[in-house]
């Protein structure tokens, strides 16, 4: 896998870049969410994150100008869909072109 780089020294939400998620009822295999872990007393509940582009973009607008895919800890990066686009419990196939 590829280690993506912070933008800044102090972000530590960057994880490793992989080709591919194994998503379960916990959330994404191997992820660690350390606010789940410890506010919530390891909550078997996790989530899976998805930052789209015109999010991203809304929040550079916003006045977060150095904030970049992977820093707020992301599972999933998606490009093209809008954010409207995804639901709360639905399901999605994701691959890359």
């Amino acid at each position: 896998p590829i280690q993506s780089k912070p933008s800044s020294p102090l972000y530590t939400t960057k994880k490793n870049i992989h080709g591919q998620l194994i998503i379960r009822p916990e959330g994404v295999e191997g992820d660690y969410n350390h606010y789940r872990t410890t506010a919530l007393n390891s909550t078997p509940n996790r989530a899976v994150s998805i930052l789209t582009t015109d999010i991203l973009k809304q929040l550079k607008t916003a006045g977060y100008s150095k904030v970049d895919t992977g820093d707020l800890g992301e599972n999933i990066y998606v490009d093209g869909v809008d954010f409207k686009f995804f639901e709360l419990g639905k399901r999605y196939k994701f691959s890359t072109k």
